[in-house]
């Protein structure tokens, strides 16, 4: 995350930019926010660095994180500060009918948890050999563009 994401800019809270919607994208040490509006993931990579689980979730290795719902709690470090500042300002423009719930997701974790975050990634290929969501469009496009409609 670039170093002013999630303080306060001139518009607000200034966001990270965000990544294509592919597996590709998230590297072993990282930790990812996953969001459909609905629904919030935070992805944290099996090589996460231990500063980095310390100064967010406040323990001190990636062993100890538990998956599953969770409310991050909010330290007195500048990097706590900054993620829970994205998180709430993702939630806020969200403003839908409910607060989505944050769940945290640990890239050797729970099977169950992995892939529900996973199918959020809509440029992954689907298990069942679905094309990507780019694939699907220029397909559809192809279609439609053809000269001949059978």
């Amino acid at each position: 995350m670039p170093p002013e994401c999630g303080t306060i800019g001139e518009h607000g809270v200034v966001m990270p930019p965000p990544l294509p919607l592919t597996s590709e994208r998230l590297e072993r040490h990282g930790l990812y926010l996953i969001e459909d509006g609905q629904t919030m993931f935070l992805w944290v990579g099996r090589d996460a660095v231990p500063q980095l689980v310390m100064d967010v979730f406040d323990l001190p290795a990636y062993e100890q994180l538990r998956t599953g719902k969770a409310t991050l709690p909010l330290l007195e470090n500048s990097f706590s500060q900054r993620v829970n500042a994205v998180i709430n300002k993702t939630r806020e423009m969200r403003r839908g009918p409910y607060w989505p719930h944050l769940y945290i997701v640990k890239e050797d974790g729970e099977a169950a948890m992995r892939l529900w975050a996973l199918s959020m990634l809509v440029q992954d290929r689907g298990a069942e050999n679905l094309p990507s969501y780019p694939q699907f469009l220029t397909s559809l496009k192809e279609k439609v563009n053809g000269s001949s409609y059978t």
